[in-house]
């Protein structure tokens, strides 16, 4: 006769959703990416590192999947997720940073990338589009975690993780870190071909990823502060340090393992920095959770102050991209004082269509409803600055010429900060209303899920063959001529294709929503004809401009439908 043994009960382990393993998955190929482009070369003729640095590169890019992977054993996938999206948040700088590869490599002040050997012009390669790849994923892991922010509440309403205190100090750490690159070189240097330069002495595109960076550094806790669930807040802290730590290691050892370098003093005031942001989420994971059950919620932010901030922000940006096309951004000789120097192509639509949704965020009649058809239609406004980019990196990219950007062009930079801004502050209030639904039984619509889709595929085509088209005019594309437009594209595809997703198993209203602002980016992309034609010669109508049109319709259509037609019951396992 056996004797039973009763063992002491412990809580369930959480269950682990779906998407943050997807998230994950889409983090360690981002990893690989890099791997990848770092070891097959960034350019050519090759110019090497300055010192051994690929293995230390790839696992700092490795550190926040494999924390995250930590996490997630650990019975913790809040804190995951918040780890993946702070990464991501930080991705964004990595990003701009990096893309200084492909617009002028022999510019590109990251002696742990490359170091020139010669002054023969380098020329990007495949290595650099992947490296830039692993960016990319690692933004799409995070942003695709922001709902779960406020999947539980667990905070202690006067806890040592206060939203006041950690603000204070993330802002505090924003400007020393700020504050450090303005006033202070990487590192010393005794050699000409890398020159220690502060952050207004570097190229745009590296200072205006240095100030993302830093933005990131600072929004990261802070909104992880916000956020309805502690754990989620307390990795959003560590995905910061760790994305921080990515950018600011490399740096300092570069300072150390070079030749003709020494580490610059602010060097180590980044090293603490990195420190007292893991300290914060430290608190964070320690915070006391005695709150009662039934005060949970208490602490709920403003979902209308997080509305407001969205609305701002998406009106900031708005009209630092409408000023960009009134104004030279660029800087040219006097043999082409003739050609128009602003920001052109479909800048002026997008400030349009962003300045429209957010004022409509203003609003508290309708800013429920224009909340959702803000997120996706906000991605007309990145779609149009990487087009603007892309002529500005391609007028700059010939050094005999002697062509150069003026302050200007700095409007770009806060406008795309200012919507990455206005995004997350709508996402966050986005996952508060998911979290005050019922998600246990969800609803498809097939109508709404099927014209959407064939709206997106419609639209696919709209981005893969261009709208305009003229003699000795060559647009970027999607598999062929793949330039910065092209990430616009892809952000902007990607943007529409988690809104039809999300619309065939939401709520009518909020389907409509996000069909709606789904029509809006492809009716900006459809504008290029009319406002490009005019700087083509001989300008014609590419198959695109009907493609878009087409999707356009369907999406219309299918907005429509999703107030009429009636949703099939029934329990799906997914989670949005």
């Amino acid at each position: 006769m056996s004797r039973s043994v009763k063992y002491p009960m412990s809580a369930p382990p959480r269950a682990v959703p779906a998407r943050v393993v997807f998230a994950l998955v889409l983090s360690v190929a981002g990893v690989v990416l890099a791997a990848v482009g770092l070891g097959s070369g960034l350019t050519t003729p090759a110019a090497p590192p300055g010192f051994s640095s690929s293995v230390l590169l790839v696992v700092l890019f490795a550190l926040p999947a494999l924390t995250a992977l930590g996490f997630l054993a650990a019975g913790k996938p809040a804190v995951a997720a918040g780890l993946l999206t702070g990464a991501g948040m930080l991705a964004f700088g990595q990003l701009i940073t990096g893309a200084q590869l492909l617009a002028a490599p022999n510019a590109t002040l990251r002696p742990e990338l490359l170091r020139e050997e010669s002054l023969v012009i380098l020329h990007p390669t495949a290595g650099s589009w992947l490296l830039l790849g692993g960016s990319v994923l690692a933004i799409i892991a995070g942003l695709m975690l922001i709902p779960l922010a406020g999947q539980e509440n667990d905070r202690e309403p006067d806890g040592s993780d206060s939203p006041q205190r950690i603000t204070v100090q993330a802002v505090i750490l924003g400007l020393v870190i700020l504050g450090g690159y303005l006033l202070a070189a990487p590192f010393s240097s005794t050699d000409p071909r890398i020159p220690a330069n502060t952050l207004l002495d570097r190229s745009a595109l590296e200072a205006a990823g240095i100030v993302v960076l830093v933005l990131g550094v600072t929004l990261a806790p802070v909104l992880g502060a916000f956020a309805r669930s502690r754990l989620f807040g307390a990795g959003m802290t560590f995905g910061a340090a760790l994305g921080f730590a990515q950018f600011a290691v490399p740096q300092f050892v570069a300072g150390f393992a070079v030749d003709g370098l020494s580490p610059g003093g602010y060097q180590f005031v980044y090293l603490v920095c990195v420190l007292a942001l893991l300290s914060i989420g430290i608190r964070g994971l320690r915070a006391s959770r005695t709150e009662p059950k039934e005060q949970r919620g208490a602490e709920l932010p403003g979902q209308r102050r997080l509305l407001v901030t969205a609305g701002i922000s998406g009106l900031l940006a708005a009209v630092c991209a409408a000023l960009a096309t009134a104004v030279p951004v660029l800087d040219l000789p006097p043999m082409f004082a003739e050609l128009d120097t602003t920001a052109h192509t479909i800048l002026l639509p997008a400030a349009i269509v962003v300045a429209l949704a957010s004022l409509a965020l203003l609003i508290p009649a309708c800013a429920a409803w224009a909340r959702p058809a803000f997120e996706v239609a906000a991605a007309a406004l990145p779609l149009a600055l990487a087009a603007a980019a892309d002529g500005i990196s391609t007028a700059t990219s010939v050094v005999d010429l002697g062509i150069g950007v003026t302050g200007w062009v700095w409007l770009l930079v806060i406008a795309l900060l200012a919507i990455v801004v206005a995004v997350i502050a709508a996402a966050f209030v986005g996952g508060i209303e998911r979290d005050d639904v019922d998600m246990s039984r969800r609803s498809v619509n097939p109508l709404v899920l099927g014209t959407g889709i064939l709206g997106f595929l419609a639209g696919l085509l709209g981005f893969a063959f261009p709208v305009l088209t003229g003699r000795d005019y060559l647009p970027a594309g999607l598999v062929t001529d793949f330039r910065i437009s092209s990430w616009g594209m892809v952000l902007a595809l990607l943007a529409v294709l988690v809104a039809v997703i999300l619309a065939g198993y939401g709520r009518p209203q909020r389907a409509a929503a996000l069909l709606t602002g789904s029509a809006l980016v492809f009716v900006v992309r459809a504008l290029e004809y009319p406002m490009g034609e005019g700087i083509v010669n001989a300008p014609a109508i590419g198959f695109g401009f009907w493609a878009c049109l087409l999707a356009v319709l369907l999406f219309a259509v299918g907005a429509l439908l999703s107030t009429v037609a009636a949703p099939v019951r029934g329990r799906v396992s997914s989670p949005a």
